[in-house]
C-alpha cells in the first residue's frame, strides 16, 4: 500500500540557505505537494493531481525564485523522517513501516 503526506520541508535544493519549512505547493495550480511512501511527490488539487517520481521535480524558494532547481536526496530523506515519525506517533505501523523504507532508498541513493 501506498501512504502520502504533505510535503512540509526546508527548501530541498543542495545548499539552499533557507530553512524555514513550510507546505509546498504546485507553482501551475496553487495545490498542496504531498509525498508518498514510494518517493512520488504529487498536487493533492483534484483537478491536477501531477505526479512524478522525486527526481524529476524541481524547486524554487524565496532564495532563489527565478531558478527552478533540482532537490537533493539528502534533504528528501528528512522529510521521509518526519513522515514516518508522523505515522508512528499516530499508531499507523503499516505507513511508518513504509516511509522507513523510503528514507532507506533516499540514503542508498545519496551515498
Amino acid at each position: 500500500m501506498v501512504y502520502w503526506t504533505d510535503l512540509d520541508i526546508t527548501c530541498p535544493v543542495k545548499d539552499c540557505p533557507d530553512s524555514k519549512s513550510g507546505l509546498w505547493t504546485h507553482r501551475y495550480c496553487g495545490g498542496i505537494m504531498e509525498i508518498s511512501s514510494e518517493l512520488y511527490i504529487r498536487c493533492k488539487k483534484s483537478d491536477c493531481n501531477n505526479s512524478y517520481y522525486w527526481n524529476n521535480w524541481k524547486f524554487s524558494c524565496q532564495e532563489h525564485p527565478l531558478s527552478y532547481d533540482s532537490p537533493d536526496a539528502a534533504t528528501l530523506f528528512a522529510a521521509v523522517g518526519v513522515a514516518q515519525a508522523l505515522a508512528r506517533s499516530k499508531g499507523d505501523n503499516n505507513a511508518s513501516q513504509a516511509f522507513k523504507k523510503a528514507a532507506i532508498r533516499l540514503l542508498e541513493l545519496h551515498m
